[in-house]
């Protein structure tokens, strides 16, 4: 989780009231509770007071001179003026003293020295008036200790008095109130600062890791819960605010009033933007200043300064100059990254500004230096995905940390259109935002700097979905960038193989494949020109004995030296020509990698005796390099301190296995360390600090994760060696130093972590892990293939900030599996936003009660035991028929109409689809996470085909309205061919030769290219007439062993043929397909002989041939009508045909061989499936992925779930509409939409469909009403308890049922209008005139009838737009009639024209309801497209009558009221989301939200529920659904 900065006060100030005097019990009774008292006030101000704290962190105290009786305390309370603290001042108050609770009142009173027991209404101070003060105050941030006796009936007093309080205040995370106990608690002397003074040691331990400058209110109880000791700690309560969803976000920042005690302030040396890839303070003046300076005298400016000067020249030409990327690109320790830091730190103003390397920076070199702002932003891209790296870009240059939300959501941009963010958008959309907004107001392009880029955690999507974007942003019309990117990424150089005493060489091949490709990748997806390297042997030798030189030359300091048993060196002079050799033979043995100079001189520097330079064994070991090193430092200091060898490896090692930035010291650590060590460690702690003070120390580095220290290898390098060879590290013998642990070991390495780190979570689900648990866990599950329930629990869901476990869970998630309680959650994922940790639990239990687990073997959707055990909540998931598909890969904006899958050269599977709209995105599809971004060639991209060219990456032929593209989706080039017109097919072949063909089907005919001959790529146009017509529609083509490939190719006639690829020589000629092919398809079967599967509209079947002779297998025809084919490889049966149906639905796999059904997906797909391809995942079995005309795209797994029929009845239902039918004699009904053209009745208790004589039961119109579509429903409940039911049609038709008469006839006829019906309500007028049925229509008329008759009452009123939602407000003049209509809310008497409308600033309004005001009044609320809701009064309707309901992302599509009750008179609203997919309840009157539930599909129907519709609860029920089906809760108020 990303933190806000801390908010800046302008004062701090610390009270403390301590009645240290008594007059009661013994002399030594009383000096012994003085003397406790004062010590109980000695730890609060040494931790708020601490003259060691910054200016900005300290607080100034206050005590009263006496405290006797109660005009001293109110004095001193008046002279403190705390009413006037303004809204910049940080209060803390301790009270501490004895207590006193009258067994006649519910108050607690602070007695005094001079109080009566029996009198403290007089004599007493009452403490809630001290505390109502100050959270009454405007200070924002306030923090009240009270140590006292029975101080925990505060709580209950509190919460009375503070009904007065301002309303912004009531709901105010910063305002916090702690007691020392509960109503009867009397705490001990200390017990309350006891506690306090182990959290302010626990913060203060070097190895409990909290970095930031103050402590989050989460922190604050995590803290309490590692420290407490109940026998000599108080059990300090948080008696208020009262928890809430709002209350929980406020808490997981920082707060003013929690300095860290073990914060150490250091002054930046850069700024904020720069810091990740410049130096730190610690490293420029270990190695600048001291050692690695080398100053040859006084004020030289050192060998950074000065070193590489050829590479600094050619860098600096770029800073300076137009060009528009470079890369810096060598091997690991060839020193990329001190290249790149040196120009950060240089460029910094900061760091040029600071008077402590003034003199260093004066005497570099003119032609060396570095502008200052030359670079705007450095990043690394260590562990990082794009989206991550996109934040932290964003956050350098300047943007919110906070606007991405608590959580960072799973990348599906696609798949989730709207999830809930704050900002709406993806990362990488938002910091493209940034940049070309900075670069505008700039008036010149942006320089970033991104190293790193091999370290990240995908090094490929980092490149084509952050990288490429960023390159391709303009700042104007005339091309300009907005953006210079310098580039940082490994790649390696092969070396001939040497013999003993011989320097390494370069071999003249190529580097190897995967670096290659990725170096290679980022130069095409950049356009980058050539790389510099640093990792040239010969020009890299003069510069590593200079270096090395340096090293050794500069004044030793002893570090890593006396404490480990070593003598200081005299100094080591420029004049001792011994130096100047050994610093040539390292440069010669270890070139090009300074990371091994490093190390070899600084073992040189801690050598008793010098070697000979040219010693065997000391030459041995620096062509070794890193490994060999690292081997002889763990050897030393295991036997300097007497420690296993083993030991202090498992604790470097772990480090290497950190994820993100790295591995915090407290708990996670340790545990790593018992986990991985090869023998027992009793005390990793203890090891962990003796790695520490030691030399080995030198290998580590620190940064701050979560506003914790963590620790990782000082570079990847050192980092592979721990993860890779950790057997050479400990000098086993007989053992290759080149030998690796096998990737099988490295899961099994992460297995153990994983079940380490399980150790460490909270066995309660209230309780946050660890922060680096929350973030990095799924990372180490993923890494271990333990993706399940067992390693990832349900109870740590909740707190999980990665938003990555749909993509570790993979796509399709299979509820049937141990992982049943993650694929629930993957199914709302990317929805969470910045829901707390109690509406996520919530969520996961709603959606587990949706999935077949959740339904039990009956397939009973209703929660009829504890999903989760030991979780209570305000919110009861009572039942779930909500269709939350577990297979869909993507959501487009339009309809789709291609698609095709290819793999990349490292093996990763993508899918790529191309929609009407003329888009083509690319998914993978193991993650469901999209790969780059969309290209827009032209309209309707009707076909795809993958082209791969000898050793090159896939190309994707894309074939649109506007002819043909060839599009690079890695690093997203694009070139047209000269083909014009609309194509309508494509398949791509090889030639006998290994040339690349293209086949493009048009209305004209076949064009047959070579998409990559640039002189005559396009062959003339082919017309087929004598075939089979001149359209061509589909297309197939399949190699044979002997290189011919066979092309078949279908349009709109009843022959189809099949050709010679190459010659378009006809093979053989099919007739019999009606008005022509829809689809084709060529495959092998089982005995290896070409097979052509024809799907045809008129014949509403599939057919099978043989290819060569076009014989029809008759025997096997496949009775299905078939929009998309494709071949499926099945491992037991052979190729399967995969159908898409025409009407959507479900995708099936038939045997062709036999025409039978082998397998069928459920009916996820509303629309015609019009392409079906297959993906190898790696599963036994291929995964199928289809697209479709419904705008998605779905990955179906033939092993996993298939069509279960007998819940599809229950789950068809549509949800969009509800409506609420009492009466029932099991409860009330809800109604909804049946898809046969009815209204379908279900039991609001428990969801299914009401049944007579086994028959669902319905509401079926008389059929010559002439339309199937409902638009409208409502009820309305007459004086007598009878209902009718209400439904309005898109023909205009209005009906009325009740089930005393059944449908009313004839209906209430609007069809004149030409518009459906879309509103519905009914307002009861004074007196006998009746009731009057209010509807709106897409016409934008509001029409008004009487109920009973149908008669028309008033003539229309007529607006401009559709009318959207209606409302009826009962006032004292008479009910009003609310409606929206376009971007407008208008009021309207009955029958008379509208005459008040709300202000524009609402925009278009979905919704609207009626909620109660205080005074009883009736307010009109307003659900908006902006996200608010708001709250008017019809008196005065310019100004919300209550604070905005701030917090959907998205439309508002349906609001319901849970009103007031004797036992509970606040109402309570509750709203639907569309876009966020969330149900929220509100406080209308404070605006507060009060709980959330993230159903992860499209709501617009919510209904409240009367009371007692649920069984065994008198709870309120809330009703809720969408197109997907409908659910329900129950609230506890």
């Amino acid at each position: 989780m990303t933190r806000d900065p801390v908010p800046g006060t302008y004062a701090r100030r610390l009270l403390v009231i301590a009645i240290t005097e008594y007059d009661d019990g013994t002399p030594a009774q009383q000096r012994e509770f003085s003397t406790g008292v004062s010590a109980q006030v000695t730890v609060v101000e040494g931790w708020w007071a601490d003259p060691g704290l910054d200016d900005g962190r300290r607080f100034a105290p206050a005590r009263p001179k006496q405290l006797r009786d109660l005009r001293d305390l109110r004095e001193f309370l008046l002279d403190e003026e705390l009413a006037e603290v303004d809204d910049d001042e940080a209060l803390v108050v301790y009270v501490t003293g004895h207590g006193l609770a009258p067994a006649n009142s519910p108050q607690h009173f602070l007695r005094l020295p001079d109080s009566y027991e029996d009198r403290p209404l007089s004599t007493a101070f009452p403490t809630a008036e001290l505390i109502a003060t100050v959270l009454d105050s405007r200070a924002t941030h306030v923090l009240v200790m009270v140590d006292s006796c029975f101080s925990g009936r505060l709580e209950t007093e509190l919460k009375a008095n503070l009904k007065a309080l301002r309303e912004g205040r009531r709901s105010l995370g910063s305002l916090v109130v702690l007691a020392a106990g509960n109503d009867e608690s009397r705490p001990r002397i200390g017990q309350f600062t006891n506690l306090l003074r182990a959290a302010h040691e626990h913060c203060a331990d070097r190895a409990n890791g909290y970095a930031g400058s103050h402590l989050s209110w989460q922190d604050w109880k995590g803290i309490v819960g590692a420290v407490f000791d109940a026998k000599t700690m108080a059990n300090v309560h948080e008696i208020w605010p009262t928890p809430s969803a709002a209350v929980q976000r406020a808490h997981q920042q920082p707060s003013p009033c929690l300095p860290n005690p073990g914060y150490t302030a250091v002054e930046p040396v850069l700024g904020a933007s720069l810091s990740q890839v410049g130096w730190t303070r610690t490293e420029l003046d270990t190695y600048w200043i001291s050692r690695a300076a080398g100053q040859m005298g006084a004020g030289g400016p050192g060998w950074y300064f000065t070193g590489r000067t050829e590479l600094v020249k050619r860098v600096l030409a770029f800073l300076v100059g137009t060009e528009n990327v470079l890369i810096v690109t060598g091997e690991a320790g060839s020193g990329k990254s001190a290249l790149l830091a040196r120009m950060v730190t240089l460029s910094d103003a900061r760091f040029r500004a600071d008077p402590h390397y003034g003199p260093l920076i004066a005497d570099i070199p003119e032609e060396l230096d570095v502008p200052v702002g030359s670079v705007d932003a450095a990043v690394l891209a260590r562990n990082s995905d794009p989206d991550e790296l996109a934040q932290t870009l964003y956050e350098a240059l300047g943007g919110s940390p906070s606007v991405f939300g608590t959580a960072r959501t799973a990348r599906t941009r696609t798949a989730s259109r709207g999830p809930a963010k704050p900002l709406d958008e993806a990362p990488v959309v938002a910091l493209c935002k940034l940049v070309g907004e900075l670069a505008l107001l700039r008036g010149r392009p942006l320089t970033l700097v991104v190293d790193g880029i091999d370290e990240a955690r995908n090094p490929t999507r980092v490149i084509t979905d952050l990288l490429r974007p960023l390159t391709q942003l303009r700042m104007d019309t005339d091309g300009r960038p907005a953006v210079r990117l310098l580039l940082g990424v490994r790649s390696p150089r092969k070396y001939t193989t040497v013999a003993e005493g011989e320097a390494r060489r370069p071999s003249t091949s190529t580097p190897t494949a995967p670096s290659t490709n990725l170096l290679g990748l980022l130069l095409r997806a950049t356009h980058s020109g050539n790389p510099i390297r640093t990792d040239d042997v010969e020009a890299t030798r003069d510069d590593i004995a200079a270096y090395v030189r340096a090293l050794l030359q500069a004044p030793y300091e002893g570090q890593g030296g006396a404490e480990e048993g070593r003598p200081e060196l005299p100094g080591l002079g420029p004049a001792q020509p011994q130096h100047l050799s050994l610093a040539a033979a390292v440069a010669e043995e270890v070139s090009p990698s300074f990371l091994d100079a490093r190390i070899a001189a600084e073992r040189l520097r801690s050598m008793r005796v010098l070697p000979s330079p040219d010693d065997p064994p000391w030459r041995r070991t620096l062509r070794e390099g890193t490994e060999a090193l690292l081997r002889e430092d763990l050897g030393e200091v295991a036997r300097w301190h007497d420690i296993p060898a083993e030991h202090l490896m498992a604790v470097l090692r772990t480090s290497a296995f950190g994820q993100g930035a790295g591995l915090p010291w407290a708990d996670i650590w340790p545990a790593a360390v018992r986990a991985l060590c090869p023998i027992p460690v009793t005390d990793p702690d203890a090891v962990i600090r003796q790695v520490m003070a030691s030399r080995l120390n030198g290998y580590l580095t620190t940064t701050v994760e979560d506003e914790r220290t963590v620790y990782r290898p000082i570079h990847e390098r050192i980092s592979e060696t721990l993860r890779y060879s950790p057997q050479f590290l400990l000098g086993l013998p007989d053992t290759d130093p080149a030998e690796r642990f096998p990737e099988i070991s490295i899961t099994a390495t992460h297995a153990q972590l994983v079940w380490a780190f399980g150790e460490l979570l909270p066995p309660a689900p209230d309780q946050p892990p660890h922060p680096y648990l929350r973030r990095h866990l799924i990372a180490h599950v993923a890494a271990a293939g333990l993706v399940d329930d067992l390693h990832v629990p349900w109870r740590f869901l909740p707190w999980e900030t990665s938003g990555t476990v749909r993509a570790a869970l993979g796509l399709p998630a299979d509820f049937h599996t141990s992982a049943a309680c993650l694929a629930a959650w993957a199914r709302i994922e990317a929805f969470l936003g910045d829901a707390g940790a109690a509406a996520r639990a919530d969520s996961l239990r709603l959606s587990l009660l949706g999935t077949a687990v959740g339904r039990g073997a009956a397939g009973n959707m209703v929660a009829t035991r504890p999903l989760l055990p030991r979780y209570r909540s305000g919110i009861t998931p009572r039942w779930n028929q909500l269709r939350l598909s577990d297979n869909l890969l993507a959501r487009t904006p339009t309809p789709l109409a291609s698609l095709v899958s290819f793999t990349l050269p490292d093996g990763s599977p993508l899918v790529a689809a191309g929609d009407q709209g003329g888009e083509v995105r690319v998914w993978d599809p193991r993650t469901g996470t999209e790969f780059g971004l969309p290209f827009r060639p032209a309209p309707y991209v009707r076909a795809l085909a993958v082209l791969t060219a000898p050793a090159e990456s896939p190309l994707l032929a894309v074939g649109t309205a506007h002819g043909v593209w060839i599009y690079d989706p890695q690093s997203g080039d694009a070139a047209r061919l000269p083909v014009t017109g609309a194509v309508f097919a494509l398949a791509a072949f090889r030639t006998r030769t290994g040339r690349v063909r293209l086949a493009v089907g048009t209305d004209a005919g076949l064009i047959t290219c070579d998409p990559f001959d640039e002189e005559t790529p396009v062959l003339p146009l082919r017309p087929l007439d004598g075939v089979m017509g001149p359209s061509v529609k589909a297309l197939a083509t399949l190699r044979l062993p002997s290189g011919r490939t066979l092309l078949a190719a279908g349009g709109r006639n009843s022959t189809f043929g099949v050709f010679d690829a190459e010659s378009l020589d006809v093979v053989t000629v099919v007739h019999g397909q009606g008005r022509g092919v829809v689809t084709l398809a060529l495959y092998f079967d089982q005995q290896g002989r070409p097979r052509l599967a024809a799907a045809s509209s008129t014949t509403r079947s599939v057919r099978t041939y043989d290819a060569l002779t076009g014989e029809e297998n008759k025997a096997a025809r496949i009775l299905r009508s078939a929009a998309s084919l494709g071949s499926y490889p099945h491992p037991d049966f052979g190729t399967l045909l995969a159908l898409g149906g025409t009407k959507g639905g479900s995708v099936s796999l038939w045997d062709p061989a036999t025409g039978e059904k082998v397998y069928t997906s459920p009916p996820d797909h509303t629309g015609r499936v019009k392409a079906v391809v297959t993906v190898d995942t790696g599963q036994r079995m291929p995964f199928v992925v289809s697209a479709s005309l419904d705008r998605t795209v779905r990955i179906w797994n033939p092993a996993g779930r298939a069509s279960e029929p007998e819940l599809d009845l229950e789950a068809s239902e549509d949800g969009s509409l509800l409506a609420v039918l009492p009466g029932s004699h099991d409860g009330p009904s809800l109604l909804t939409p049946a898809r046969s053209g009815a209204v379908s009745i279900r039991s609001a208790a428990r969801g299914q469909l009401r049944r007579t004589r086994r028959r669902p039961q319905q509401l079926t119109w008389p059929a010559e009403w002439d339309c199937d579509a409902l638009t409208a429903l409502a009820t309305h409940v007459w004086p007598d308890g009878s209902a009718s039911v209400v439904i309005g049609l898109k023909n205009g038709l209005i009906g009325r049922w009740d089930k005393q008469r059944g449908w009313q006839s004839p209906p209430v006829n609007q069809s004149w209008q030409a518009a459906s019906v879309r509103s519905l309500a009914t307002l009861s007028l004074p007196g006998a005139d009746g009731v009057v049925l209010v509807s709106g229509t897409s016409a934008g008329s509001i029409c008004f009838h009487d109920l009973a008759s149908g008669e028309q009452r008033w003539e229309p009123v007529r607006e401009d737009a559709a009318v959207r939602a209606l409302a009826a407000l009962p006032t004292e003049t008479g009910p009003l009639v609310a409606f929206s209509s376009g971007r407008t809310v208008k009021f309207s008497h009955v029958g008379a024209p509208s005459h008040l409308r709300l202000p524009g600033r609402t925009g278009p309004v979905p919704s609207l309801a009626v909620c109660p005001a205080e005074d009883g009044n009736s307010l009109l609320v307003t659900g908006g497209s902006d996200g608010c809701v708001r709250l008017w009064s019809p008196d005065a309707p310019r100004t919300e009558a209550y604070p905005v309901l701030e917090g959907h992302h998205g439309p508002v599509s349906a609001i319901g009221l849970l009103p007031p009750t004797p036992t509970s008179p606040q109402p309570l609203l509750a709203t639907a989301g569309s876009s966020d997919t969330t149900v929220r309840l509100w406080n209308p009157w404070t605006g507060e939200e009060l709980m959330r539930v993230v159903t992860g599909t499209p709501l617009t129907s919510l209904c409240t529920l009367p009371d007692g519709s649920m069984p065994d609860t008198t709870d309120p029920a809330i009703a809720f659904g969408g197109p997907a089906g409908l659910a329900a809760l129950t609230v506890r108020r």
